[in-house]
């Protein structure tokens, strides 16, 4: 079982001329939008586009912050998992277990609660009783 983080790209390289990017097989690409995580691969791409000479734009990423807000500091199985709790609000399995727990003290609360009250009726009761 495998545990993964969001990350988000930093910049966006949009190839501007056509340019088959099937050979840039390491990077993510959509389209003509290659995704870049960090600075080494952004300069690293921008080497290998320039040599070619294609011609591009870059342009900083900036990531949905509710997305971002929802997804810190969970633990994934999958990216399938990661979509399903972004786009339909599903749980994500690392915090099924940890929510249970949660759910389940909440509700011995409840119960010692409503245990107490019984007790102090009863004990009420015994000495109405007992007059």
């Amino acid at each position: 079982m495998a545990d993964y983080n969001v990350f988000f790209p930093t910049t966006v390289i949009t190839v501007t001329d056509g340019t088959d990017l099937s050979a840039l097989e390491k990077f993510e690409i959509d389209g003509n939008a290659i995704y870049c995580y960090n600075v080494d691969e952004v300069n690293k791409l921008k080497m290998l586009l320039d040599t070619e000479l294609v011609v591009y734009t870059e342009t900083v990423y900036v990531a949905d912050k509710t997305v971002k807000l929802k997804t810190e500091g969970i633990k994934y199985q999958s990216r399938t998992e990661i979509i399903k709790h972004v786009e339909k609000d599903a749980e994500p399995e690392s915090q099924a277990i940890p929510n249970m727990k949660k759910a389940l003290a909440e509700k011995d609360k409840v119960i010692k609660s409503l245990t107490d009250k019984y007790d102090s009726l009863e004990a009420k009761l015994k000495l109405k009783g007992a007059l």
